[in-house]
């Protein structure tokens, strides 16, 4: 396990749009003495499926799940991240939307309680602030899986998420557990 390394996980299916999640990539900052990779997965039979792939083709201790659509803004986010993880070793996995409790019907998309990020559409972007939580770390139970950042590495469960939903939901509950 390379301990100055991250890598960057992202299932893809449109050339286009990886390349310009690719291009904020390359605008990050790397921690000194760090080394960076993108890995891409193409035609994976399910996100579970693509995320053990790449998770197993690489040594990096630090591994950052995104959705090819997703574009990190912020220069300093990597060394923000690996500053918390290394602060933090009890803590597996962080995302930037999450639910601080438990719903019974598993449908947290449209009812994330804490985070922040920013959505754009064709006409306008929103600025999306829950529970005052910008630039601080909050305890949840689920995180939104358009990006999902690792310290340990935990089998994403292909045996029973063989689609392109609930598995960021049951992730979570992995590294709970």
């Amino acid at each position: 396990m390379n301990e100055k390394k991250v890598a960057f996980i992202i299932c893809t299916n449109n050339d286009m749009m990886y390349s310009e999640c690719v291009t904020y990539l390359q605008r990050l900052e790397l921690p000194e003495g760090f080394d960076a990779e993108v890995i891409q997965i193409k035609e994976a039979k399910s996100m579970t499926a693509g995320y053990n792939e790449g998770m197993h083709s690489t040594d990096a201790k630090y591994k950052i799940y995104l959705h090819h659509d997703l574009f990190i803004i912020r220069a300093d986010f990597l060394k923000r991240v690996i500053e918390a993880f290394v602060e933090h070793p009890e803590i597996g996995i962080m995302g930037i939307l999450g639910m601080d409790r438990i719903l019974s019907d598993a449908n947290y998309w449209n009812q994330w309680n804490v985070g922040q990020v920013y959505a754009f559409d064709v006409m306008k972007g929103y600025n999306i602030s829950l529970d005052g939580t910008k630039d601080v770390l909050v305890e949840a139970v689920a995180l939104d899986g358009m990006i999902l950042m690792t310290q340990y590495d935990l089998e994403w469960r292909e045996d029973v998420f063989t689609g392109w939903d609930f598995y960021d939901v049951s992730q979570c509950f992995e590294f709970a557990q």
